[in-house]
Parts: structure tokens; C-alpha cells; sequence
């Protein structure tokens, strides 16, 4: 025959054919050729590295393929959490750095790499990113109150981005200067010991290993009570039938004082004289 194929090459890799014809004269050969095969799919893609990682970012770095097979047109990065995945990279460089991860997640991640003809994918890598603090912490909800206790409650933080480590409850007379009342991992807590219809700032702390993060602040006042600290009235008298009693609020109102209550003891029974708002009442009509 005149042709024959040869078969089991290399692809993209140059071959030299000479052609050596021969007679009982003897023989001849031809001038050699080159010829490149064509190009084929990468092989033996090696796996991705990844270095220098953190809560939020990591390195990426990979090998060209062990068999190109042809001229490297591109490498693809994809990155893949609870089943989503993202190209992250498509080019020519050998290593990149991504700072959008999530803290304390499970990654996956692999290299493509790219000829004229298409691509091979390497083997998964799989990564876990260290801890962060958590994403957001809702305020702490207000259960029960009396006069000098407040009950809170609170639910499970949704991204903790870590390990729970510890609930904190915080709370503050004046918006400012928090005091640690409660650390722990139960989710109620009674905050005791606290003064009447007073305004209190209370708000939760979630923390990791790593650290915490907080809620807003939450205003909230105690139920009211009893007053307390009233003092005797004072008595003036302006006429031989009348005296002037006055008096002043009660050092501790424990809440909103609607009204005074005046009575005078007469003939064994106390007589309501005054009710009212006033901090006066003139007591007319007496006997001299």
C-alpha cells in the first residue's frame, strides 16, 4: 500500500517521518517531515492547594497539568458550599486569593483546567474555614416584670459562624457603663435586685471561641410599687378655725403619684379631707 496510519501517539507533540524506499539496487530515502498531533483534553490535573486560611479568606494555588496535552488556554476555579457553587476564577494565573468566604464552613473546591479542545477537572479539596463571631444578634425579649426583677429570654443565633461558646446578658442603669449579669448557655435569665419603675438597658451577647458580637440595646422599665419615704406634713396656722398642711412627693415614688390623700382623725375615724394632685390643702371650719 501507499499510506499507513499510525496509531497510540501523544497529543500535541511533533513526530519526524522519513520514507525509505527499496530495490535489489539498493535503497533511498526520502527527506524527513514534522508533524504535530492535534491538541487533546489536559490529564492528570492535580489538586488545588489551599494556604494561608482564615475565618473570611484563603490562597488557592495549583500545578500546571502533569499531561497538557496542548497549549494551557485556561484555568477555572469554582468554589462550592451547602451545594452552591461559584466560579471564582478564570485565567492564567497559578495562584489567587479569595476574601469572601464564610466563617466556620465547609468548602469544596477544584481546578479545570483548559485547551483549545476543552477541559479536565482535578480532585475536590475540601476546607473548613476557622471561626468568626457571630452575624447578627437579636435583642433579648422581655417575658415577665415586677418591681424589682426583669425575666428575658432569647432564641438560638441563626450564623453563629462558630462554636457557641457562651450567652452573655448585659445590663446598664444609664445607657452606658454594662455590667455582665448573666454568662451562660441557657437562654432565660431574671435579672433581680433592681429598683422600682426604673428605666434599665439590657442587651444579649453571643460568643464564639474566637469572640462576641451584640445586640442593640433595649430599654426597659420596672413595674410600679408602692411610694416610699413620705414625710410628715407641714401645719401652719392662718386663722383660729383653720390650718394650712402641706407636704412633699415621697423621696421614692415608685412610679407615677396620681394623687395626695389628706385625712383628719375625728372623733375616733379618720375623715378623707383631700384627694387631689395639689401639695397644699387648707383645713377650714375648726374650733378654736
Amino acid at each position: 500500500g501507499t499510506s499507513f496510519v499510525h496509531e497510540g501517539l501523544v497529543p500535541f507533540t511533533e513526530y519526524e517521518y522519513r520514507l525509505k524506499a527499496s530495490n535489489g539496487a539498493g535503497d533511498v530515502v526520502s527527506n524527513s517531515i514534522r508533524k504535530f498531533t492535534l491538541e487533546d483534553r489536559p490529564s492528570n490535573v492535580s489538586l488545588i492547594q489551599v494556604l494561608n486560611l482564615t475565618n473570611t479568606s484563603a490562597i488557592f494555588s495549583w500545578q500546571p497539568p502533569a499531561v497538557a496535552n496542548g497549549v494551557i488556554t485556561a484555568y477555572e476555579i469554582v468554589i462550592s458550599l451547602d451545594s452552591h457553587s461559584l466560579t471564582v476564577y478564570k485565567g492564567l494565573d497559578r495562584q489567587i486569593q479569595i476574601d469572601t468566604l464564610r466563617p466556620y464552613s465547609n468548602y469544596t473546591v477544584r481546578v479545570t483546567a483548559y485547551t483549545s479542545v476543552g477541559g479536565t477537572t482535578g480532585p475536590l479539596a475540601r476546607f473548613l474555614t476557622s471561626e468568626g463571631v457571630p452575624d447578627f444578634v437579636a435583642t433579648p425579649r422581655l417575658l415577665t416584670k415586677t418591681a424589682d426583677e426583669l425575666v428575658f429570654t432569647w432564641g438560638e443565633t441563626v450564623n453563629l459562624n462558630g462554636v457557641l461558646k457562651e450567652y452573655q446578658l448585659l445590663v446598664s442603669s444609664s445607657s452606658a457603663g454594662y455590667e455582665t449579669v448573666y454568662s451562660g448557655l441557657a437562654r432565660t435569665f431574671v435579672i433581680e435586685k433592681l429598683q422600682p419603675f426604673k428605666e434599665y438597658f439590657v442587651k444579649l451577647g453571643v460568643c464564639t471561641h474566637v469572640g462576641c458580637s451584640y445586640s442593640q440595646q433595649r430599654a426597659t422599665k420596672t413595674a410600679e410599687t408602692l411610694p416610699a419615704g413620705i414625710k410628715l406634713p407641714k401645719s401652719t396656722s392662718r386663722t383660729s378655725r383653720s390650718i394650712v398642711l402641706s407636704w412633699e412627693p415621697p423621696t421614692s415614688p415608685n412610679g407615677v403619684i396620681v394623687r395626695y390623700e389628706l385625712r383628719r382623725f375625728t372623733a375616733s375615724v379618720w375623715k378623707l379631707l383631700y384627694s387631689g394632685p395639689e401639695f397644699e390643702y387648707e383645713d377650714q371650719g375648726l374650733q378654736p
